[in-house]
């Protein structure tokens, strides 16, 4: 595996690749530990949500 990825990405993509997982899993784990369900949270935000899925939001805001 490690040759297959050194085909896509040089040493420092694969650091900041590894560094990145490790962040977004370590995060993860955190939010299983603390029993915080998916949008229980700052549900109202938008913040990392293409146009699309904000518009969505949006859009459910005033429906409701």
């Amino acid at each position: 595996m490690w040759e297959e990825l050194h085909g896509h990405f040089t040493e420092p993509e694969l650091v900041e690749l590894g560094s990145f997982i490790g962040y977004i899993s370590g995060g993860q784990r955190w939010i299983r530990t603390l029993g915080i369900g998916h949008g229980e949270v700052l549900a109202e935000t938008t913040v990392g949500l293409s146009p699309e899925a904000a518009a969505v939001v949006a859009s459910n805001r005033r429906q409701g």
